[in-house]
């Protein structure tokens, strides 16, 4: 019976996960963008929101990963930031709460808006630390180590940039 129950939560979980990626993966270039940009309108205190060339090849070396053959959209990017972002329950519902809404007032977001967003996704998995010798520690989630979403997001934010 434990093993059911264990297997239906399973399964429950896997379906509300693909509901979500078809809605993220269902929304227009624009309104992916204007969405990453209200979760990182926040509090950026203590959170790494600039995307150095040191830090981009640190990233890139931790987690083998290699360049895309063309830089990935601002809304690729965006995608990919909300695809991590939507594992968590509590942000997921409040992704589809705001794909729901309509937008007033609320414009486009620029490049470096777009990095300082998904960099804040990132950091709900990541902690990025500058040591006292200059270089760059992570401590990762355990969660996300292997995981298909999080690896596109790395993918695509080193890729973002020339």
């Amino acid at each position: 019976m434990v093993a059911e129950a264990a297997n239906n939560q399973i399964t429950l979980s896997e379906t509300k996960s693909e509901s979500m990626r078809d809605l993220i993966h269902s929304l227009d270039d624009a309104s992916i963008v204007r969405i990453l940009r209200f979760f990182s309108s926040g509090d950026t205190r203590g959170i790494e929101t600039e995307l150095s060339e040191e830090l981009r090849h640190a990233l890139q070396e931790e987690f083998a990963i290699i360049l895309l053959p063309t830089p990935p959209s601002d809304a690729e990017l965006a995608r990919a930031a909300l695809l991590v972002l939507a594992e968590n329950p509590r942000m997921s519902e409040r992704i589809k709460t705001i794909a729901g809404t309509a937008w007033h007032g609320m414009s486009g977001v620029d490049s470096a808006g777009i990095v300082v967003a998904a960099l804040v996704v990132l950091q709900t998995r990541v902690r990025i630390e500058r040591v006292q010798n200059g270089r760059w520690k992570f401590l990762i989630e355990k969660t996300a180590i292997g995981n298909p979403q999080f690896k596109a997001l790395l993918e695509k934010l080193i890729s973002y940039l020339p």
